[in-house]
């Protein structure tokens, strides 16, 4: 599997970004061949119940933002999240983060 490839589908994840969102791969010579490899790679995890640390970050937000009857549920549930490795944050660990 190309590193290339690897880096991209952390990047579209990190951006919150699915197969489904994916239309062109930012390095030229991959264009035409990325958005259906990052589909293949995460059907293929999806059917292995495989995540990655990626996967771990992007599927609870996605989750979240797709079923806000969900968010509505923990935000009622827990008063608190504590998020481990709060030092790496990201623009998408802080979406959740807001205080009331």
């Amino acid at each position: 599997m190309p590193k290339g490839f690897l880096n991209l589908i952390s990047r579209a994840k990190n951006a919150m970004q699915g197969p489904q969102d994916i239309k062109e791969c930012d390095l030229e010579e991959k264009k035409g061949f990325f958005p259906p490899f990052m589909r293949a790679m995460w059907l293929s995890s999806k059917s292995a119940n495989a995540l990655d640390f990626d996967d771990l970050l992007y599927l609870p937000v996605r989750l979240f933002q797709e079923h806000p009857e969900v968010l509505s549920h923990y935000q009622n549930r827990w008063s608190h999240l504590l998020i481990d490795e709060f030092q790496d944050t990201m623009r998408r660990n802080m979406r959740w983060c807001a205080s009331s």
